[in-house]
């Protein structure tokens, strides 16, 4: 029957540098099909393997008039007041959601 596997990313909003300005964090995730041991030939797969994290979270700070850019030294950092970014059934745009959860203006 064959099988097949899935990627999400989870999106994370945190000011993780303390400059004030929201940056974002993404978290891979992975749903996969593994090798049954227990069967002949090495391309006979078993029941999904429920999602793991592929890495830690790698984190984009913001900086006025240049945007978002990876910053290798805070990836793993999971701080506090994080909100995950729900991408799935948000009213609202993205922007929106983080102006609203990180206190921004609307300028």
């Amino acid at each position: 029957m064959g099988c097949f596997g899935a990627l999400a990313h989870r999106f994370l909003v945190a000011d993780v540098d303390g400059d004030g300005h929201a940056d974002l964090g993404v978290e891979r995730e992975e749903i996969r099909c593994r090798p049954d041991p227990s069967r002949a030939g090495p391309d006979v797969e078993a029941p999904l393997v429920p999602a793991h994290r592929l890495g830690p979270v790698r984190w984009h700070l913001f900086q006025p008039g240049k945007g978002w850019s990876h910053a290798a030294g805070h990836d793993g950092e999971r701080p506090a007041g994080a909100r995950e970014l729900p991408l799935v059934g948000l009213t609202k745009t993205p922007v929106e959601f983080v102006r609203e959860v990180t206190g921004g203006s609307r300028r």
